[in-house]
Parts: C-alpha cells; structure tokens; sequence
C-alpha cells in the first residue's frame, strides 16, 4: 500500500510495489492496472489543483496475448 508520502518519494516506492505484488503471485497485467489507477489518481489531484506535478513511473511491459 501507499501510505502518505511526498511525490518525490513514489518512484522508489513503486519499485518496491512492483516486487511486492509479483511476489505475492499477481500478473503483469494486474500490476499494471493498479498502477494506472494510481496514475489516475495524482492526474485527478492536479484538475483538483491538491498536487502540482505527477511522480513519473513505468509501467511493466506486457505480453501480447493477442494472436491471428
């Protein structure tokens, strides 16, 4: 989880999230997703004008399931 912490501190934080939840046996995909609502989040707090900036982060790659 993400407990409060100043945006500059979130990069190093969502590295360890990354290790933690593919430890705990959760996809790529799944990581990914949550991610993405966290990155929703921040953007929805500068519209809000609560934060200033977005912390930047990766996201995992994922496989192409797609096939034909």
């Amino acid at each position: 989880s993400f407990p409060t912490r100043r945006s500059s501190d979130l990069e190093t934080h969502v590295e360890d999230y990354k290790v933690q939840r593919s430890e705990q046996g959760a996809s790529l995909v799944t990581v990914n997703r949550e991610l993405a609502c966290l990155r929703r989040a921040f953007n929805l707090g500068i519209e809000e004008e609560l934060i200033e900036k977005v912390p930047r982060f990766k996201l995992l790659p994922e496989p192409d399931t797609r096939e034909g």
